[in-house]
């Protein structure tokens, strides 16, 4: 049975946001949307598109990571509100396919820091919250008070 054009656009569509968001894990965004094991990897590698029963599925969890990215993305405020650092942690902790570590370097920090930042009983460091904002912007963090 050949893949219908809703299968092929939203494949094209997931493969290129796995590219782009190189962050992610794979496994576990499979596992978080319930899908069978190398959905999502088979789509990124070109061999073969989501099955049309998992789409609103893979494309609810997707949503969680920024998918599609938003062409207006959200603009850091001079000053960040308080409870921030907080809020991100929460976000990330609700995110178990974001690498942590492959955030830290593309935010051009200090490796461990926001590991370690996001221990219960720890904190991330203010002075490096705004590139990891920039960062998480992209796959999809967003907050009331930074609009």
């Amino acid at each position: 049975m050949s893949p219908t054009q809703r299968q092929i656009e939203f494949s094209a569509e997931v493969q290129a946001f796995l590219s782009d968001h190189p962050a992610l894990n794979i496994s576990e965004l499979e596992r978080h949307a319930e899908l069978p094991e190398n959905a999502f990897r088979y789509t990124e590698a070109g061999d073969r598109e989501i099955p049309e029963k998992h789409i609103a599925r893979a494309r609810n969890v997707l949503r969680l990571y920024g998918f599609p990215v938003p062409e207006n993305s959200t603009t850091l405020p001079d000053v960040l509100p308080e409870g921030t650092a907080e809020h991100l942690v929460r976000w990330l902790q609700r995110r178990p396919a974001i690498k942590i570590q492959i955030v830290e370097q593309l935010a051009g920090i200090p490796i461990t820091t926001l590991a370690r930042g996001i221990r219960p009983g720890k904190s991330v460091p203010v002075k490096h919250l705004r590139a990891i904002l920039h960062v998480l912007i992209q796959y999809g963090y967003s907050s009331p008070d930074l609009k």
